[in-house]
C-alpha cells in the first residue's frame, strides 16, 4: 500500500502491483522470454489503459524497472473471499457485481478470470470508476483483469456469465447455512438487480 498526500492535504492511497524480480527465463537454445508475471502484469495495464467501464479498477501509474509494475488507486481491503457477514450486505454485493460485469459487457469486454479473489467490496462510495455502482451502501470493484478480453464474443460472455453464477450460487448456499429459505435469498437478488427474475439466481447472470 502507497499513500500519496498532496499539496491540499488530500489523501490518496494506492496499491501497488508488481512482476517477479526475475526479468527473464531462458530456454535451452538460449534465447530469452518473458516470465508470465511480467506478461500477467503487461496484460493488466493493457486492459486498464484502454478499458473505461464503470466498476474496475482505476490505473494511475505504471512502468518497467526495477520490473514491470502498475499502480491502482485503493478499492478495498475485502474481497468476495472474506464476503460481507450480514445477508442484506452479501446479497447487495451480488447485485453490485452482476451490474458492474454488466456494464463491462457493454463496453465489448469480458472479464474471464471472475472468482471471490477478484472481486473488492466496501461499505459506501467507491472511488474512482466503481462509484456508480453500488448496490444497497456496498461498492464492488473487479480487480485482476490481466486475463480480459475486448471485443469479446458470445462464447467469451457465457463464460463471465457462468463464473457469476458460481458465485452467486455461492453465497446463495450460505444462506441456506444459516437457515434462510433458498427463494427468499433469491428474490432478494432478484428484486436488486434489474430486470431480473425474481426467483431465480440464474436470471441475474442472464442480465449479461
Amino acid at each position: 500500500m502507497i499513500v500519496v498526500v498532496t499539496d491540499v492535504g488530500s489523501v490518496t492511497r494506492l496499491v501497488r502491483k508488481r512482476a517477479s524480480a526475475a526479468e527473464t527465463l531462458h530456454d535451452p537454445t538460449g534465447s530469452g522470454s518473458l516470465t508470465p508475471d511480467t506478461l500477467a502484469v503487461r496484460r493488466e495495464i493493457d486492459v486498464l489503459s484502454r478499458c473505461d467501464a464503470a466498476g474496475i479498477v482505476q490505473l494511475v501509474g505504471f512502468g518497467e524497472h526495477p520490473v514491470t509494475w502498475l499502480e491502482t488507486i485503493d478499492a478495498g481491503a475485502h474481497t468476495l473471499a472474506s464476503p460481507p457477514l450480514a445477508v442484506a450486505d452479501r446479497l447487495a454485493a451480488l447485485a453490485a457485481l452482476a451490474r458492474v460485469l454488466a456494464g463491462l459487457h457493454r463496453r465489448g469486454w469480458v472479464h474471464l478470470s471472475l472468482e471471490p479473489e477478484h472481486v473488492i467490496w466496501r461499505r459506501g462510495v467507491a472511488t474512482g470508476r466503481g462509484a456508480s455502482h453500488s448496490g444497497g451502501d456496498i461498492d464492488v470493484t473487479l480487480c485482476s483483469l490481466g486475463s480480459a478480453v475486448c471485443p469479446a464474443g458470445p462464447a467469451e460472455r457465457a463464460a463471465d456469465r457462468e463464473a457469476l453464477l458460481v458465485v452467486t450460487v455461492q453465497y446463495l448456499e450460505a444462506f441456506r447455512q444459516l437457515r434462510v429459505f433458498p427463494v427468499q435469498a433469491q428474490q432478494a437478488v432478484g428484486d436488486a438487480v434489474e430486470g431480473a427474475h425474481p426467483h431465480a439466481a440464474r436470471f441475474a447472470a442472464q442480465l449479461l
